[in-house]
């Protein structure tokens, strides 16, 4: 875990911060965000808030609006004052309510095979690891969850997400999200049958490497939704880092 807020921290201490509605308590509450925490203290504050269920974006280094309004949601559903404030008796609430879905999930650092690029793959599910022409699969004996560690070589990550976004389409998949910039893409899209998935990618020298996880919530709910976001802020953090 600590590791995994430290790789965060050096792929997201890049990015900018972003202009956000000063309303008065997003402006105290941002201010106590970056007056009262470290950096590795803010991205551990959301990481235990995407645990909860309650913020749905990576990490980032600032106070967006995202996690101020999922840190009142927190709050207001725990029986704390909702400003959206980062005060300890939040955070010691944050943590004792994250603890269970991150002991379930314990997420190890894994390397793909042939790329290295450790990233955080969940490993308490009793995930059956398994090499494949791509790199490596972890299998849910339920069918509850599974991930799959890919590399792609030489190949475009334009031609990769066209295609695969046509497929999904081809095949009467429910596209959720979509997004290409930068030299990586991120599609999160529903089956037919009700099967979730999340696919990220990034360009990785001449090839394609990311993850795609499947999950099933009619076999058994993991919260497949928020092992998807940190596992997509892993992968973004050691891309970019």
């Amino acid at each position: 875990m600590r590791r995994f807020v430290f790789a965060l921290v050096a792929g997201l201490a890049a990015h900018p911060a972003t202009a956000q509605v000063r309303t008065p308590d997003f402006a105290r509450a941002d201010h106590i965000f970056n007056e009262e925490h470290s950096l590795r203290s803010r991205v551990l504050s959301q990481i235990l808030l995407i645990a909860t269920g309650h913020q749905t974006s990576v990490p980032t280094e600032s106070l967006g609006l995202r996690t101020f309004e999922a840190t009142k949601r927190f709050q207001q559903e725990n029986g704390l004052w909702p400003d959206g404030a980062l005060s300890r008796q939040t955070v010691d609430t944050l943590i004792k309510a994250a603890v269970p879905m991150l002991g379930l999930w314990n997420f190890k650092l894994i390397e793909h095979p042939w790329r290295g690029r450790p990233i955080w793959i969940p490993q308490g599910l009793a995930l059956r690891p398994a090499a494949n022409k791509n790199g490596l699969a972890f299998e849910d004996a339920l069918d509850r969850l599974s991930v799959k560690y890919n590399y792609f070589p030489s190949i475009g990550i334009d031609l990769v997400y066209s295609e695969t976004l046509e497929r999904k389409r081809r095949n009467r998949y429910a596209v959720n999200y979509s997004v290409i910039k930068d030299g990586w893409f991120v599609i999160s899209a529903t089956s037919p049958s009700g099967k979730d998935e999340y696919l990220r990618y990034h360009q990785d020298a001449d090839g394609v490497l990311g993850v795609s996880l499947f999950w099933d919530n009619a076999k058994g709910n993991v919260g497949g939704e928020r092992v998807a976001i940190l596992m997509s802020a892993s992968l973004g953090s050691v891309m970019n880092g």
